[in-house]
């Protein structure tokens, strides 16, 4: 699995993507999911990038912290991410303090 892993990231390190971001809390755990598409040999991929406890909430500061905590550490570039979607919901689509328009 870790080889796998180090490829997709080796991948994004290099070519365009997007992201999907979803959050969630089970057993009053918080959650989130992160799946990554992009075209890999002609071939269009979709993947989980990552899941991530929070340690309280899944509010969009922690959440747009921990994407971009896991883009820096692994080194791929904002400059590849060229969409982002969620579920819809205001605090992940709020056009000035939501997820997505702080990953613009």
């Amino acid at each position: 699995m870790s080889n796998f892993v180090e490829k997709i990231v080796e991948i994004h390190q290099k070519t365009i993507f997007s992201i999907q971001v979803d959050d969630s809390t089970i057993h009053n755990q918080a959650i989130i999911l992160v799946f990554v598409r992009f075209i890999n040999e002609d071939d269009i991929r979709e993947e989980m990038l990552f899941i991530k406890s929070l340690s309280e909430t899944t509010n969009v500061e922690d959440i747009f912290n921990e994407v971009m905590q896991y883009f820096n550490d692994k080194n791929i570039p904002l400059t590849n991410l060229i969409n982002t979607a969620s579920d819809g919901a205001a605090a992940m689509t709020g056009k000035v303090k939501g997820f997505v328009s702080r990953m613009k």
